[in-house]
């Protein structure tokens, strides 16, 4: 299956995994950026985060929360699967990652401004779902670019490895997702117990 899914275009897909990956970090600065400047001097988005961090603190149902991120990492692998068969969807895989970098960086800069060094343990809760997400996202992100790129000249025999690459990738996002059900909902309970 690696030989069929990275021969002949794997300097394509480290490309595509590179360029993915500043994509993701300035996804990230933006939605920092944005944060200081459209709500530099606003309580809106402080008011918001007391309200969640004292949810937290009351407890969480961690099984609604899985199937919610469950459903968003599905949706997230089909629609970069999909993107592998059109030649335009590398610049929506890039569009998803950034989006998902822009919503990260604003949650992670909303926390740190309004609760201060607390406020990175609530950023710090995000990491088990993150450090499983982003390697699985980008790896699944450039070989389905390349995909779309060299689409005409794929096989059979490589479209069946893409398939298979598909749901070893979707395995990926759910454990993703499970994290976020479980780890982060309980370390997040932890942190707003330190910050309420």
């Amino acid at each position: 299956m690696y030989d069929e899914l990275f021969d002949g275009f794997g300097r394509l897909r480290k490309i595509f995994y590179a360029a993915f990956f500043a994509v993701l970090l300035a996804g990230a600065a933006a939605g920092a950026m944005y944060l200081a400047r459209r709500y530099g001097g606003s309580d809106e988005i402080k008011s918001y985060l007391d309200t969640a961090a004292a949810g937290f603190s009351g407890g969480v149902d961690s099984g609604s929360v899985t199937v919610r991120a469950l459903k968003d990492c599905m949706l997230a692998a089909a629609l970069f699967f999909i993107c592998g068969f059109f030649r335009p969807g590398a610049a929506v895989i890039a569009a998803e990652i950034a989006r998902r970098g822009f919503v990260t960086g604003f949650t992670a800069a909303a926390f740190m401004r309004y609760f201060g060094m607390k406020g990175i343990l609530f950023s710090a809760c995000m990491l088990p779902q993150t450090a499983v997400m982003v390697p699985g996202m980008l790896m699944f992100g450039s070989v389905n670019a390349a995909a779309a790129l060299g689409a005409p000249q794929r096989t059979k025999k490589f479209w069946l490895a893409y398939l298979i690459f598909f749901v070893a990738a979707a395995t990926i996002f759910c454990a993703s997702a499970i994290c976020e059900g479980f780890l982060t909902t309980t370390f997040m309970k932890w942190a707003a117990a330190r910050v309420t």
